[in-house]
């Protein structure tokens, strides 16, 4: 349930702005953390933008499931002709391959995997990491995502005219692109 302003939501609930969202939940602007088996903490929050990093989770299989799952989609069509797809093909991945978060909501939007999970850099990446772009097809810090897959390179809903594809994250168009990683588990 929703607690409101500063309250506490209850077991996959939504705890509103500064509040606890509780197992499984979202904190809310502001909120501290999801709460066991939450999934990130919302503007200003452990883990999310504006917030405290926190320490991401180490990478692990299930990471790596997603990877393989998603990367199976490289050369297929995915809601073609369909606009502002990328977040949307990024939210399916998750749900078919079994690797969504506790409490995890599909979204058509990138901007929204910024507010969840926890954010690594380049760097540290890992495989099934969401990783972010700014300044794709519109102005603003989170335009596009895909999932990241390993050696550079990651998978994505590049058009809705192109079929999922495989770029790599540290040359050509993406490369200055990347805002940055987030670990949803």
């Amino acid at each position: 349930g929703y607690g409101g302003p500063g309250g506490y939501g209850g077991p996959g609930g939504y705890g509103g702005p500064g509040g606890y969202g509780g197992p499984g939940g979202y904190g809310g602007p502001g909120g501290n953390f999801g709460g066991p088996g939450g999934n990130f903490g919302g503007p200003g929050g452990v883990g999310g933008p504006g917030g405290a990093p926190g320490l991401a989770p180490p990478a692990g299989p299930t990471g790596s499931r997603l990877a393989d799952y998603a990367s199976g989609w490289a050369g297929r069509n995915f809601k073609p002709g369909q606009t502002k797809r990328c977040a949307d093909f990024v939210s399916t991945m998750l749900e078919q391959s079994g690797t969504a978060p506790p409490g995890f909501r599909h979204t058509a939007l990138a901007a929204d995997f910024a507010r969840q999970g926890h954010q690594v850099g380049r760097g540290q990446l890992a495989p099934g990491d969401v990783v972010l772009f700014g300044n794709t097809y519109r102005p603003g810090p989170y335009t596009h995502v895909g999932i990241y897959l390993g050696d550079g390179r990651f998978v994505h809903r590049p058009t809705a005219n192109k079929p999922v594809r495989i770029d790599n994250l540290n040359r050509g168009y993406y490369a200055n692109k990347f805002t940055e990683g987030r670990r949803l588990r």
